[in-house]
């Protein structure tokens, strides 16, 4: 016993995995000792004016972003005003190579390096690393916390509690087993070749998905209209009249399209959204089991990722063959069919079809993840900072529906794609875990 006397930390295998760590063929250095500075931010006020619309302003980095095989991903939907990130945050400003370890809540052990030129902050669930170069790669020591050996140290630190964290000082006291710069690199390099086979694997299972919106306008055969980056436009003043007054809401891409499906009526039912489902509104006070975040759908496939979103709060519940609309950001296009029951965040409009419709729930689905509802969602939202699909909207939206018999092929396309995509994702996650393991053996001579 040293520093901690609670029984969880002081555990057989802990001291059985130190003694393994310190008997390795190459020595072990605490981090804090291979760093310049280890520090973390804070996050402003929600209300305040310390935030301000992509892409202006500072990138705010959170421990969301921060991904399984070391990547800080980009696609930030935060940002800071110059003015905080130079103020209030100064201290937590981060540069280019910075390792970042979550500390905090589900994603923590999770690490990836900062690699931007751009300007840009952390929050209080981040501690950013500054390395001595000359002595340990940032993307060695990344691919250490993240081996099997390296995880297992983080388990030792962090604090077994409602929502598990580590504070600084511990994250200084993780031994590194660090061998020369020169097996450094060459480990370094291995890891990358294994990272880029795992990217490429999950880029293709993606693009099957993404893909299925070609397909299934040349099922329907509707064509969307041709790009329009028109600012002005003309309009009959009776048009206004009859419904919204904002200028986005009348952009010719939106009206285009929803024409375009009025010229296949003939062919095609071509309803308003409310004529073919109804809005489920059914609360629980607290979350239950298999809740969803807007953060636990993925963009333009619908398919359930990791994410370290706590659930809180009121929630609606769903059954099983609902399908799930994201009401906020819908350029975002997250929609998802339930495969199971569960609750989720009151940022979905839960769908459910009619008794009796001609619809089939995995078909709702792909129409509504497809550019003939983008196009016509993305100049509906209403608000700047959090910009949502009004209810009044969400409903009129139309949707060409084809009979059972194109549906029935579509869905079982769709499911096609879906079983192979998630095969690709079981390989490449099984050799991500394979080149961890073996980047593990290099440093304890497992060989």
């Amino acid at each position: 016993m040293e520093k901690r006397i609670d029984a969880y930390s002081n555990q057989p295998r802990f001291r059985e995995l130190f003694t393994t760590v310190h008997n390795a063929p190459f020595p072990a250095q605490l981090l804090a000792d291979l760093a310049l500075p280890i520090f973390s931010g804070s996050t402003p006020l929600a209300k305040s004016d310390a935030y301000v619309d992509p892409p202006a302003g500072v990138r705010f980095i959170r421990s969301g972003e921060i991904t399984a095989d070391g990547r800080v991903v980009s696609e930030s939907e935060v940002h800071l005003s110059p003015q905080i990130h130079g103020g209030m945050l100064k201290r937590s400003q981060i540069i280019d190579g910075d390792l970042l370890i979550a500390i905090v809540g589900a994603t923590i052990g999770a690490a990836g390096i900062y690699r931007s030129t751009e300007p840009a902050n952390i929050n209080q669930a981040v501690a950013a690393v500054r390395l001595h170069s000359h002595i340990a790669l940032p993307e060695f020591v990344c691919n250490f916390i993240h081996s099997p050996v390296g995880q297992r140290l983080l388990d030792f630190f962090k604090r077994p509690v409602a929502r598990a964290n580590i504070n600084l000082e511990e994250i200084g006291e993780i031994p590194v087993i660090l061998p020369p710069l020169t097996k450094q690199r060459e480990l370094v390099s291995a890891m990358e070749s294994a990272r880029a086979a795992r990217q490429t694997k999950l880029a293709e299972a993606d693009a099957l998905l993404v893909s299925l919106d070609c397909y299934l306008l040349d099922i329907l055969k509707i064509t969307l209209p041709p790009p329009d980056a028109r600012r002005v436009f003309a309009i009959r003043l009776g048009t206004v009249r009859e419904s919204r007054f904002d200028p986005d809401y009348f952009h010719p891409e939106r009206i285009l399209t929803v024409r375009g499906m009025e010229k296949v009526t003939g062919r095609l039912w071509c309803p308003s959204l409310h004529e073919a489902v109804t809005f489920q509104r059914d609360q629980i006070a607290e979350p239950g089991e298999n809740y969803l975040s807007l953060a636990h759908v993925q963009s333009h496939t619908g398919e359930l990722v990791a994410a370290n979103e706590e659930a809180a709060g009121t929630c609606f519940t769903f059954k099983h063959d609902d399908v799930l609309f994201g009401r906020l950001r819908p350029y975002l296009n997250k929609v998802h069919r339930a495969e199971r029951p569960g609750c989720c965040s009151p940022e979905f409009h839960v769908l459910r079809v009619k008794p009796d419709t001609a619809l089939l729930p995995e078909y709702l689905a792909t129409i509504l993840r497809s550019s003939l509802i983008l196009a016509q969602t993305r100049h509906m939202m209403t608000g700047n900072t959090h910009p949502r699909l009004a209810n009044d909207d969400m409903v009129n939206l139309i949707i060409p529906v084809p009979d059972i018999a194109t549906q029935t092929t579509i869905a079982a396309e769709v499911r096609r794609r879906r079983e192979t995509a998630r095969a690709l994702r079981t390989k490449a996650e099984a050799d991500w875990s394979e080149a961890k393991r073996w980047f593990e053996e290099q440093l304890l001579g497992k060989i």
